[in-house]
């Protein structure tokens, strides 16, 4: 699943199963579990596999000025200015 870009970046929340992330120009693939969150950039491609059936909510980060720093850690959450519903994947990485 192509991982849409927000203005300030996009928060990508695993709701249940296992998820492989990987965004453009960033040598590690973060590997998220049910609850686990990662803040991506604005710029570059980023795309999630599922290994198991999950279920994943995508929104727009808050700006960069109450944001805390894109991408360092698995763990990282931000304030939603948009909220979208949770997104199910395949195992085979497919939106359904």
């Amino acid at each position: 699943m192509r991982l849409p870009r927000g203005r300030f970046g996009t928060v990508v929340r695993v709701e249940h199963g296992s998820v492989l992330v990987t965004r453009e120009g960033d040598p590690e693939d973060h590997v998220l579990g049910a609850g686990d969150e990662i803040v991506l950039p604005a710029a570059g491609l980023a795309v999630a596999w599922a290994f198991t059936d999950a279920a994943v909510s995508v929104r727009e980060a808050a700006s960069t000025a109450s944001s805390p720093p894109t991408g360092t850690s698995r763990h990282r959450s931000a304030r939603a200015a948009q909220a979208r519903a949770p997104a199910a994947l395949s195992s085979y990485g497919e939106l359904v």
